[in-house]
């Protein structure tokens, strides 16, 4: 894969996470949003900052620069207080905008604050149940960090009622196994 398809996934996956429904009423903050989203595409993560910044200052009710300069901040490596309060204000500010809760459950992963990141994980499957990505984070998290199977296996067998995604199968069995279901880890394997 090229760096120009890295460009256009990149760019795809941004719009597709903080593309705001409905545009700001305020023409300034449509346009600093679309030049920061231009300069996260780009790479340049100061440039976005300072646009999705302006934007907030020209429409501060807007929930997706919000979102969006959480994500130049985890981009960035700032601190996990910094990039949650902007990920959770936008949360705020718009309780339906989904992709918030899917990054916040995203940071609080990586940053391996595992009760955080199930809070939000589950808060998003409460308003879209169908979530692939979302289930499947879960499994790994209550299964892995947590060591809870049960939990673990609902979420990989949601999973699998999507896509039959061969770590899920693989997941479910381990989470079998740590359940002491023998039977039900041989109907996985074999």
């Amino acid at each position: 894969m090229g760096k120009n398809d890295k460009q256009i996934i990149l760019a795809v996956l941004f719009f597709l996470t903080c593309a705001p429904a409905a545009s700001p009423d305020n023409a300034t903050a449509v346009e600093y949003f679309q030049k920061g989203a231009a300069a996260y595409q780009k790479g340049d993560l100061h440039g976005a900052a300072v646009f999705f910044e302006n934007t907030i200052n020209n429409a501060p009710e807007y929930a997706p620069a919000y979102h969006a300069l959480g994500l130049v901040f985890r981009d960035q490596g700032e601190p996990l207080s910094q990039i949650t309060w902007y990920m959770k204000k936008a949360i705020d500010l718009d309780p339906e905008y989904l992709a918030a809760y899917e990054d916040l459950g995203k940071v609080y992963q990586m940053a391996g604050s595992h009760d955080e990141s199930i809070f939000y994980f589950e808060e998003l499957l409460k308003k879209d149940p169908n979530r692939l990505a979302v289930h499947f984070s879960l499994a790994w998290i209550y299964l892995l960090a947590k060591g809870e199977p049960h939990p673990g296996a609902e979420h990989f067998e949601a999973v699998l009622k999507q896509s039959k995604i061969p770590k899920a199968y693989y997941g479910l069995g381990l989470a079998y196994s740590m359940m002491r279901e023998p039977a039900r880890v041989l109907e996985i394997i074999t």
